[in-house]
C-alpha cells in the first residue's frame, strides 16, 4: 500500500482526531500483547495435558503453583486452565472494548467529515453551483462519505487493531521457535502479498466505476422523483426508470467485484493454514521429537492460527477495501481541499450595511464559468435609495445576471459593486447581503410550516410571529393563512410546497424577503406565477412600499414595471436604453416590440 495513501487519509483527520487515533492505537497495542498472552498460556496447559510438566522451567513454575495447592498434576492442570480461561476472557474483553472505541472513533469521523465536506459546499461562492450537479454534491455528502467511513476509516481501525494482534502472536511464535515461525510468516506473508498484487487494480477500477456509475444513479433517482408530474402525464415512467436501472446494476456489480476479492482470500488461506498445521506435525515428529513436546507446539500453532486467520483476514479485507475507496476519498478530498473556510459565526454576526445613499455597478463585467463569451460587456447602473428601478428585455440579455451582480451572488471580473460609494469586497458582502430581500422566479420552499418557510432557517426561538404576519400581509397572503388553513402559519407546505399553487408558493417567498424588513429588494420574475388578480393585489403592495424601500425588478410582464422611476432596456448583455414608462413607450422601437410582445 502506498504511503501516499495513508497521507491522503491522514488529510481527512483534523488535529485532535488524529491524536486520539494514536491514543487508540495505544489501546490496540496493549489487546495485541493481551491476546499473545492468552496464546502463549495455552502451551502449559496443553504440556501438562500430554503429561510433560509445563515447558522448560517447569519445576520452578510448579514450585509457583504449589502455595496454591496445586501440588498434583490434576490441581496444577485446573489451575492452569482457569488461567487460560481467564485470560481468553480479559484479551476478549480489551478487543471488544478496543474495537468499540475505534469504531465509534470512525464513525464520529464520517459525521465530522459529512458536516466539514457540507460546510465547504455552502462555504463556496455562488458561481460554484452553476456547474456542478445537486445530486452529485448529495451523493458526496451522504454516498461518499459514507463509502470513506465504511471502505476506509473503519476498515483502517480493523487493521490496527489486528496488525497489533498479529505481531504480538507472532513475537510469541518467534519466541517460541524462530525457524519455524519465520518459515510459517514467509509461507502465509507471502500469500497475502500475491492475492493482494493481483487484486489491487481490480479493487481500484471496481471503485472508480462505483464512483461514476453511482452519481449518474443519484441524479437519474433526482430527476425521476423531482419531475414525477410530468413523467406520469407523458407516460414516461418505463424510460426513466431504465435510464435509473443501467448505471445502478453497474454499481451493484461493482460492488460485488469488491466485496468479492476480498474475501476470496480467506478461502485460499484457510486451506493453507490448515496445511502449516499438518507439515509442522510431521516435521516435528519425523525430527523425533516425542508426543509430549509435539502436542504443545501444535497446539499452540493450531491456536494461534484459531487467533491469527480472521485477524489476517480483516487486515487484507481492510486494504482491499481502501484500495477500492480510492477514488471515493479522491472526490471527497478535492472538494474540501478546493472549499473556501465557512466562517458561518462571522457571518451571522455581522452587522447590516445600510443602504443610504445609492448602489451602483461600476464598468461591471462579467463571464459564467466555462462559457467562451462575455454575458455582461460593462455595464454602468446607478440605483438612488428609496427608487425603483426595472430591467427588462429579452431572455438571455442579462437581466438576471445583474442582479446577481447587485447582491454579490456573482463577483464582476471587471469593474466594481458599491454601496454609498464604497467597494464591496469579499470582506464586507455577508454585511451588505443581510441589506437585501430577493424574490426569485422559482421559490425553494422546506417542508416546513409556512412560518418557518416565511423566517426561512432561524430557529423557533428566534421567530418573530408578528413579523411573520406583516410580512405575510404585505404578499396579501396572511388572509389566506389565516381564512383557508385550519392551522394557520403552523401548516406544513409538503416537499418544495406541492400542497400549495404557485401562486401561494410565490407569496410566501415575497413574504420570506419582506420578513428582515430590507433595504433593498429584488423581484427576479416575482410576481410571474399569479394570476392577474393576485398581481395586482401584490403590485399594489410594492408600490405601497414605494419611496420606502429600494426595488429592483425584473420583469417579463411590461404591465408590472409602469410605476417604476426607472426603466434599463437589456439587449445582448448591455443596458441600450433608459428612462420612464412613458418616455420609453413613445420613443424607444426597442421597448414597443418588447410592449407589444408581453400584450402591454
Amino acid at each position: 500500500m502506498p504511503a501516499d495513501i495513508f497521507g491522503k487519509y491522514g488529510a481527512l483527520l483534523e488535529l485532535g482526531a488524529r491524536r486520539r487515533f494514536y491514543a487508540l492505537c495505544g489501546l490496540a497495542v496493549v489487546a495485541g500483547l493481551l491476546e499473545a498472552a492468552a496464546v502463549a498460556s495455552v502451551m502449559p496447559f496443553l504440556a501438562t495435558v500430554a503429561g510433560e510438566g509445563l515447558v522448560p522451567g517447569n519445576a520452578r513454575f510448579a514450585g509457583l503453583l504449589e502455595p496454591l495447592g496445586a501440588s498434583s498434576p490434576s490441581s496444577r492442570l485446573a489451575w492452569l486452565g482457569g488461567a487460560v480461561l481467564c485470560l481468553l476472557v480479559l484479551a476478549n474483553a480489551a478487543s471488544a472494548a478496543t474495537t468499540w472505541s475505534m469504531l465509534r472513533f470512525a464513525n464520529r469521523q464520517g459525521h465530522a467529515l459529512s458536516v466539514r465536506l457540507l460546510a465547504s459546499y455552502l462555504a463556496k461562492p455562488y458561481a460554484f453551483y452553476l456547474h456542478r450537479n445537486t445530486a452529485e454534491l448529495q451523493k458526496n455528502v451522504f454516498g461518499e462519505v459514507y463509502r470513506v467511513t465504511s471502505g476506509a476509516l473503519i476498515p483502517a481501525v480493523h487493521i490496527v487493531t489486528k496488525l497489533a494482534v498479529v505481531f504480538s502472536v507472532s513475537a510469541l511464535l518467534v519466541l517460541v521457535d524462530p525457524l519455524m515461525a519465520l518459515a510459517v510468516a514467509a509461507v502465509l506473508g507471502g500469500a497475502y502479498a500475491i492475492l493482494y498484487r493481483f487484486a489491487r487494480t481490480a479493487l481500484q477500477d471496481a471503485g472508480q466505476v462505483s464512483v461514476e456509475a453511482g452519481t449518474v444513479r443519484a441524479r437519474h433517482a433526482m430527476e425521476a422523483l423531482a419531475g414525477a408530474k410530468e413523467i406520469k402525464l407523458l407516460g414516461r415512467e418505463s424510460q426513466f426508470l431504465q435510464r435509473f436501472r443501467e448505471p445502478s446494476l453497474r454499481w451493484a456489480d461493482a460492488q460485488t467485484r469488491a466485496q468479492a476479492i476480498s474475501q476470496l482470500p480467506r478461502f485460499a488461506l484457510e486451506a493453507v493454514a490448515i496445511g502449516l498445521i499438518l507439515m509442522i506435525a510431521i516435521y516435528l515428529l519425523g525430527a523425533g521429537r516425542g508426543m509430549g513436546e509435539t502436542l504443545p507446539l501444535i497446539g499452540l500453532y493450531a491456536f494461534a492460527g484459531y487467533r491469527l486467520m480472521p485477524a489476517l483476514q480483516l487486515v487484507f479485507a481492510g486494504f482491499a477495501a481502501i484500495r477500492n475507496s480510492q477514488p471515493a476519498l479522491q472526490a471527497v478530498l478535492a472538494d474540501l481541499q478546493a472549499s473556501y473556510a465557512p466562517d458561518y459565526a462571522a457571518r451571522d454576526g455581522a452587522p447590516r450595511i445600510p443602504l443610504e445613499s445609492a448602489v451602483e455597478l461600476v464598468n461591471v463585467r462579467y463571464r459564467y464559468p466555462g462559457a467562451a463569451g462575455w454575458s455582461l460587456q460593462p455595464v454602468d447602473l446607478r440605483i438612488a435609495r428609496n427608487t425603483s428601478v426595472a430591467l427588462v428585455g429579452t431572455t438571455g440579455c442579462g437581466k438576471t445576471t445583474v442582479v446577481d451582480l447587485l447582491m454579490g451572488l456573482l463577483r464582476p471580473e471587471g469593474g466594481s459593486l458599491r454601496v454609498d460609494g464604497v467597494d464591496i469586497d469579499d470582506t464586507k458582502l455577508p454585511a451588505w447581503q443581510r441589506s437585501i430581500g430577493h424574490v426569485p422566479q422559482q421559490i425553494f420552499l422546506c417542508d416546513d410550516s409556512i412560518a418557518r418557510n416565511i423566517a426561512f432557517g432561524l430557529p423557533d426561538a428566534e421567530i418573530d410571529r408578528s413579523r411573520v404576519e406583516h410580512a405575510a400581509k404585505l404578499a396579501r397572503l396572511h388572509d389566506f393563512v389565516t381564512g383557508s388553513l385550519p392551522k394557520g402559519y403552523d401548516t406544513v407546505v409538503g416537499e418544495r410546497g406541492i400542497r400549495l399553487s404557485g401562486g401561494q408558493r410565490q407569496r410566501i417567498g415575497i413574504a420570506r424577503a419582506l420578513y428582515a424588513d430590507p433595504d433593498l429588494l429584488v423581484l427576479d420574475e416575482a410576481t410571474s406565477a399569479l394570476d392577474n388578480v393576485t398581481e395586482n393585489a401584490v403590485l399594489e403592495a410594492l408600490q405601497a412600499l414605494a419611496g420606502r424601500k429600494t426595488i429592483v425588478m425584473v420583469a417579463h410582464r411590461l404591465s408590472t414595471v409602469r410605476a417604476c422611476d426607472l426603466i434599463c432596456v437589456m439587449e445582448q448583455g448591455r443596458i441600450v436604453e433608459r428612462g420612464r414608462y412613458e418616455e420609453l413607450i413613445g420613443a424607444s422601437p426597442r421597448f414597443q416590440a418588447l410592449a407589444a410582445a408581453a400584450g402591454a
